[in-house]
């Protein structure tokens, strides 16, 4: 049996910043090195990412996205393993 790789990625680009000062929330999913990028279709004030842990600093949307995200990993998961 092949061996298969998911990763789940999210990040905000700074340079996407709307005039109300907020950004969209990316994600990028990999599968067996097949990339597919989308707008989770939020936007959050770039200075409330975490970069480095790839979610929202506390506010009132990190609960939102801890629920999304761990959903779409676990859909991946469930999926393609």
């Amino acid at each position: 049996m092949e061996r298969q790789t998911i990763a789940a990625n999210f990040w905000v680009a700074p340079s996407k910043v709307r005039k109300n000062g907020l950004a969209p929330i990316n994600a990028t999913i990999t599968r067996n090195g097949q990339r597919a990028s989308f707008s989770t279709g939020r936007m959050i004030q770039p200075d409330n990412w975490d970069c480095k842990r790839q979610r929202a600093k506390a506010s009132d949307i990190t609960r939102w996205f801890d629920t999304k995200a761990w959903r779409i990993l676990l859909l991946l998961e469930i999926n393609f393993s």
